[in-house]
């Protein structure tokens, strides 16, 4: 316990005498500095525009593309936002189905700058035989229920620190909703 109390005290000190080596002028301007910014959003607001959480989505379309996919076009409840989102990401869909909560990742197929322009985001989905959830979604989804998701995830965008300046993506079946993503927003 002295250790640390120690070492507390240590730090304090070498606060205080590192506070007195700031230059003077940093010190004139952090004093006369203006306190309104004007900025219109405060850091929180932007916190939360990024990393919103588990947000209510209301079903506004619906396109069949084969007889196994679909795509659903969500729009935000009254008091929610889209979150940010790059091209090649997924959201994680929440649902109670039989008393029984379920979580299923599903293609963000709509552009970034698509949802920014029209409040809207696009999830394709393709049914499985006999799958608890798609088959759920085929019975249930309708333009008018609400979809409770959580998003975005997933490290499928192209990243130009991380990857190189020509890329090859190879992608079948319900993949390929992810190159249309990427391929809308280009």
């Amino acid at each position: 316990m002295s250790v640390r109390v120690k070492l507390g005290a240590y730090r304090y000190v070498m606060d205080m005498i590192l506070r007195l080596k700031i230059p003077k002028p940093r010190t004139r301007w952090s004093a006369t500095a203006d306190t309104d910014s004007g900025i219109e959003h405060s850091l929180s607001d932007l916190t939360e525009r990024l990393h919103p959480g588990v947000i209510r989505t209301r079903i506004v379309g619906m396109k069949q593309s084969l007889s196994d996919v679909r795509t659903f076009t969500l729009s935000p409840e009254a008091g929610y936002i889209l979150p940010c989102f790059q091209a090649g990401q997924y959201a994680s869909v929440k649902f109670m189905i039989d008393d029984h909560a379920v979580t299923r990742p599903y293609i963000i197929s709509s552009a970034p700058t698509d949802a920014a322009k029209d409040n809207v985001i696009e999830l394709t989905i393709q049914k499985r035989e006999g799958g608890y959830v798609s088959e759920y979604i085929w019975e249930n989804w309708k333009k008018g229920v609400v979809v409770r998701i959580d998003a975005p995830f997933g490290q499928g965008f192209y990243n130009g620190i991380r990857d190189a300046d020509h890329i090859v993506g190879i992608a079948s079946g319900i993949g390929s909703a992810y190159f249309r993503s990427i391929i809308r927003e280009m």
